[in-house]
């Protein structure tokens, strides 16, 4: 039984033993989208469900998203920590970003299986291609597969040998970077790092270098009609030319420009990346920071002012507008989404005033708003973040649906909660009192029916130590 059905369970016992809201103990609603919505402990427990989405969060350590018409599963231990992702077809996990682990499956026959502790150890296991089993525990000796730096690669003592498997042939080092050589049916070359070094595969590239990385020249594509060329005497000037780019630096990297073929984009920099200027028919660029910038791209626009004091934003995909606001990064962080299909319906907005105060309207006539809310100015895209940590700091929280006419108000993670409508108001204070007014009855109880009185319908009912007088 998993810690999370276990507090469920355990809470559903003291509801049903109750036979009402018991908040912060327990508190059980519906939400907005017609979904079940169950908190226990204030903001410890809580979870919701609509239709075949479910998740639940055992704050501030985990939360679990599951989805059972897709049969994928989510679980995340105070993320970005840990992740574990599940799907008919394969799971993965990841501790730290650094220790990560998936398997592959079809038609429940495992396919493949990888587990590395980045950079230390590399395990990848083929069970349809054994050839391309793989395995290495750096420095000592290893092969790894599809290595960032290298590609293919093994070595032993590293970096006393290493061989990097290339198409063209096989590069050696002993001991790499300082003496390396390179072999195969069409490459050649060898290098002594950092003095120089020469490599070649011919029809695809000639590399070499002198007094690393001061004086280059390399050239790649050579089977293209124009080969793409790049060299460079450092920090004096360094060139780029191919078919579809002419980059030119002079006192690299602050000066210089660059002229792209294809898109028509030409670009100068005086003190790059601070003063520049670009202009092409889907991109341009004003640069003169710290005092101004406006970058703009065929669907999207960013401009400062002052940095970092002020930003806009603005920008559109197929379906949506957007703008957004800042000052001085997140102490004031708005954003306003419009609909293209439907220019005239009301945007949504979210509003952050960090750290105290965030505001959300779907631009149905939703709004939901929290008085504190630190974290999630941070991670405005991160749905585990956004609904793990954010409700924690809900000193005060508040939501309305214009379209049903209904206010729900929480004080101390609901502790203090009102539900109003135009004709009923509901008040709560934890199992301390309650207060319920609306057509044809009004009700009034200390803890949970120690006293109490209810009108219905004109007939008066009275509580006392749990007992109905009628």
């Amino acid at each position: 039984m998993s810690l999370l059905t276990l507090i469920g369970t355990s809470a559903l016992l003291v509801h049903e033993a109750a036979g009402e809201n018991l908040a912060p103990l327990w508190r059980e609603s519906q939400t907005a989208d017609d979904g079940r919505r169950v908190q226990m402990l204030g903001p410890i427990f809580e979870s919701q469900q609509h239709g075949d989405r479910l998740w639940e969060a055992f704050r501030p350590f985990t939360i679990k998203f599951t989805d059972t018409e897709t049969q994928t599963v989510d679980s995340y231990f105070l993320p970005p920590v840990f992740l574990w992702h599940d799907t008919p077809r394969s799971t993965t996990w990841r501790l730290f970003g650094l220790i990560s682990g998936t398997e592959e499956r079809r038609d429940g026959e495992l396919e493949e299986t990888t587990f590395s502790v980045f950079p230390l150890v590399f395990r990848d296991r083929d069970t349809v291609n054994p050839d391309d089993d793989a395995f290495a525990v750096f420095p000592l000796y290893g092969t790894i597969n599809s290595s960032l730096v290298f590609g293919d690669v093994s070595f032993v003592l590293f970096p006393f040998y290493v061989n990097m498997h290339r198409p063209e042939g096989e590069r050696y080092g002993a001991p790499w970077p300082f003496v390396q050589w390179q072999e195969g049916p069409n490459a050649e070359g060898g290098a002594f790092w950092p003095l120089g070094g020469h490599f070649s595969a011919e029809g695809k590239y000639d590399h070499q270098y002198y007094f690393w990385p001061f004086i280059y020249r390399s050239v790649d594509q050579m089977d293209q009609p124009v080969p793409r060329v790049r060299e460079g005497f450092l920090p004096f000037y360094a060139i780029e030319r191919s078919s579809k780019v002419e980059d030119v630096s002079i006192g690299w990297p602050f000066g210089g420009w660059r002229e792209e073929y294809d898109t028509g984009y030409r670009e100068t920099r005086y003190f790059w990346p601070l003063w520049m200027q670009g202009y092409g028919p889907d991109e341009s660029t004003e640069r003169w920071l710290p005092f101004y910038m406006d970058d703009q791209t065929d669907d999207r626009r960013s401009r400062w002012f002052m940095w970092p004091l002020v930003a806009l934003s603005e920008g559109h995909d197929d379906a949506y507008a957007f703008e957004r606001t800042q000052f001085l990064y997140i102490l004031y962080w708005h954003k306003e989404v419009r609909s293209l299909a439907d220019p005239e319906a009301p945007p949504s907005t979210l509003t952050h005033l960090w750290p105290f105060y965030s505001e959300y309207d779907d631009g149905h006539g939703r709004t939901q708003a929290q008085l504190f809310s630190p974290f999630a100015v941070f991670f405005p895209n991160s749905e585990p973040v956004k609904k793990l940590y954010t409700p924690m700091f809900a000193f005060f929280r508040m939501e309305r649906d214009a379209n049903t006419g209904v206010t729900e108000q929480g004080v101390l993670w609901d502790f203090v909660h009102e539900t109003k409508t135009e004709d009923s108001t509901h008040f709560t204070v934890g199992p301390l009192l309650e207060h319920d007014v609306g057509p044809g009855r009004a009700k009034f109880e200390l803890l949970s029916g120690l006293l109490g009185v209810e009108k219905k319908d004109g007939d008066y009912a009275f509580r006392f130590l749990w007992f109905t007088i009628e």
